[in-house]
């Protein structure tokens, strides 16, 4: 059960964002009014994704009162790009001070976070140039070059499939030198580096925990992160464009940050219950009044009743299920999501990366890389595993490559469909 003060702090972003920007003025018509729910009221209105994002820039979502060009000038708000994941790359007003508020809310959702994570602690971050830091793939950049603050960016690289000997020690020697308090890590990266480590027999420095971000974990990545790594793994979820929206607790379960942000829950047509897409309502950002916006991806509600931590706020989520752009569906036509696959390929051993591209109705192709214990075999095992996800019917081609790169934004999509029109229809239920 959400605080009193929730329901209040959605119905103050509602008003600021459809009455006070010029982007929502086509939304007014279709809200049934201020002595109506508030629930209601949300339910009663679409979906934002980037497009209008894109169209409304740079002060469409800018609220009433507000001089951006005078924001500018003071530095209170910048211009950023997002790595472009989700459709196109998209042009986002940046407020660092909600973004602060959004992520210190997000700690007291986990004991770990709340314990460690004091906005003076050290962090150092492994991901994609791409995404943070800065980009050099062709000169190796100093420890000092990839220090901000309390933050050590530990790779300038674009890809991890750059990653040499040396860096790889650097890295692992940088941990040592640094003692970050957090390793905050893209996933893929972190289980690539880990793999690594165990190869060359390093043992890292242990920090004291570590916040999965910036894409969805595979159980493959927590199964070679936990090999080396022993402190508490979590995952944080959100968006450029809408802050900390989830923080997965001690107990597994993603909590809404209900404090800096409203949760809606629209089902996924054709898909059990439960299992759809958020629309997303940041509070707290004084210079982008965002409203009811899609991040793209596929989540399942909890199923078993309040949550063990004891917290059990707006919304709580079993597991985010992954890109909506990484459906796939049956020969049938139901949808698979990433995280049904991810448990079906979870169970062979050999696998360390893989990515499943739907081309064609019953038409799927796997690209994979294996580990050298899996022996012959692993192909026979994986259409095995496939069929039983997709059906007998399912043409399904296993293909072993020596190295899988990234998507063009650092990131690697674990599956996709490349079916034309694919839709995911969803129907609205509010929370």
């Amino acid at each position: 059960m959400a605080d009193a003060g929730y329901g209040a702090r959605s119905e103050e972003a509602l008003e600021r964002s459809l009455y006070g920007t010029r982007a929502y003025a086509p939304w007014r018509s279709l809200d049934p009014g201020r002595g109506a729910e508030v629930e209601n009221r949300y339910a009663c209105l679409p979906a934002t994704d980037k497009r209008l994002i894109r169209a409304a820039f740079p002060d469409g979502l800018v609220p009433a009162g507000r001089d951006l060009a005078e924001g500018l000038r003071k530095g209170e708000v910048e211009f950023i790009a997002t790595s472009g994941t989700t459709d196109e790359r998209v042009i986002n007003l940046w407020n660092q001070k909600w973004w602060d508020f959004s992520e210190r809310e997000s700690w007291k959702l986990n004991s770990h976070t709340a314990r460690v994570c004091t906005g003076q602690h050290r962090e150092a971050i492994l991901t994609s140039a791409r995404n943070v830091g800065v980009v050099s793939d062709s000169r190796a950049l100093s420890f000092e070059e990839r220090r901000l603050g309390r933050f050590l960016f530990l790779n300038e690289q674009s890809s991890p499939v750059l990653w040499d000997e040396r860096i790889l020690r650097r890295m692992a020697d940088e941990l040592d030198r640094y003692r970050p308090e957090v390793l905050e890590a893209n996933p893929s990266y972190l289980a690539r580096f880990s793999r690594a480590l165990s190869r060359l027999g390093i043992q890292p420095r242990q920090p004291d925990v570590i916040v999965l971000t910036y894409e969805n974990p595979s159980l493959l990545h927590l199964r070679e992160i936990r090999q080396v790594f022993q402190a508490p793994v979590l995952s944080s979820y959100g968006s450029t464009e809408t802050g900390y929206a989830f923080m997965q607790c001690e107990e597994g379960s993603f909590h809404l940050n209900d404090s800096a942000c409203r949760a809606d829950f629209a089902q996924l047509g054709g898909a059990e219950a439960g299992i759809g897409r958020l629309r997303l309502t940041p509070f707290g950002n004084e210079w982008v009044a965002l409203l009811r916006f899609d991040p793209g991806d596929i989540v399942r509600l909890r199923r078993s009743g309040p949550c063990t931590c004891g917290r059990n706020g707006a919304l709580i989520l079993e597991s985010v299920e992954g890109r909506g752009k990484s459906l796939t569906r049956d020969p049938a036509g139901r949808p698979i999501t990433q995280g049904e696959l991810d448990r079906v390929l979870a169970a062979e051993g050999s696998l360390s990366v893989y990515q499943l591209i739907q081309e064609g109705p019953g038409v799927y192709r796997l690209r994979c890389e294996v580990e050298e214990a899996g022996g012959r075999g692993v192909e026979d095992r994986v259409k095995d595993l496939l069929r039983h996800l997709y059906g007998p019917s399912a043409r399904v081609h296993v293909e072993i490559c020596p190295v899988l790169e990234p998507e063009a934004s650092g990131k690697y999509l674990l599956a996709k469909s490349l079916i034309p029109g694919e839709a995911t229809v969803a129907r609205e239920s509010g929370f």
